[in-house]
C-alpha cells in the first residue's frame, strides 16, 4: 500500500495548486470535498448564477445553474478561495464577503460515484460597484456562462437547493 501511496503522490507536483485529474477523482470518491459557494446579489436583489456542464463529472449528473463556488485546496485559506472564485469565474474583484458563513450545506449522492460529497459553506459576497458580466465567448449552454436571476430557476441544481431561500425574491 505505502508503494501505491508513494507512486500516486509522485504524480502530484502542488496540491495547493489542485489535483491532476485521475487523482481529485480518487480522492472525491474516499472523502467529502468542502467548498465555497458565493451569494452575489446586485442592486435589485438578483443572484448570480453560473451554468455548469455536470455531466463532465458523472453521466447521473446533468447539466443546471450553480451558485458560484470552488473547493478549497490544500492549505488555502477560505478567503484566497473566495478570491480566487471570483477572479477566475467571476472575472471581478471580490470587495467583502460575510465573517461566517450564511449556511452549511452537506450533499450526498448516493448514485454518483465521482464528487458524490460536498459540505457547501455559502458566503455572502460583495463585488466592486461597477461589476458586469463578461461571459467573453460563452454562450448559454455553455459551463461558466453567467447570468443574473431574480429567483432560483427550475433548472437549478439539486445539490444546491439549501440555498433556494436565499433568493431575494
Amino acid at each position: 500500500m505505502k508503494k501505491l501511496i508513494e507512486d500516486i503522490e509522485s504524480h502530484v507536483k502542488n496540491p495547493s495548486k489542485g489535483l491532476p485529474e485521475d487523482i481529485f477523482y480518487l480522492a472525491g470518491r474516499l472523502i467529502p470535498f468542502i467548498n465555497v459557494d458565493l451569494l452575489v446579489q446586485d442592486d435589485l436583489g438578483r443572484t448570480l448564477l453560473s451554468w455548469r456542464d455536470e455531466s463532465l463529472f458523472d453521466n447521473n449528473i446533468s447539466s443546471a445553474w450553480h451558485i458560484p463556488g470552488g473547493i478549497i485546496r490544500l492549505r488555502e485559506t477560505i478567503s484566497e478561495r473566495l478570491h480566487k472564485v471570483v477572479m477566475n469565474e467571476m472575472g471581478g474583484k471580490l470587495i467583502s464577503f460575510s465573517k461566517e458563513p450564511l449556511t452549511v450545506a452537506q450533499h450526498i449522492d448516493h448514485h454518483t460515484k465521482n464528487r458524490s460529497h460536498h459540505i457547501g459553506l455559502l458566503y455572502k459576497c460583495k463585488l466592486e460597484n461597477n461589476y458586469e458580466i463578461d461571459n467573453k465567448n460563452l454562450n448559454f449552454g455553455d459551463s461558466g456562462f453567467l447570468e443574473w436571476h431574480s429567483s432560483a430557476p427550475d433548472n437549478f441544481h439539486s445539490h444546491q437547493l439549501a440555498y433556494k431561500d436565499y433568493f431575494s425574491n
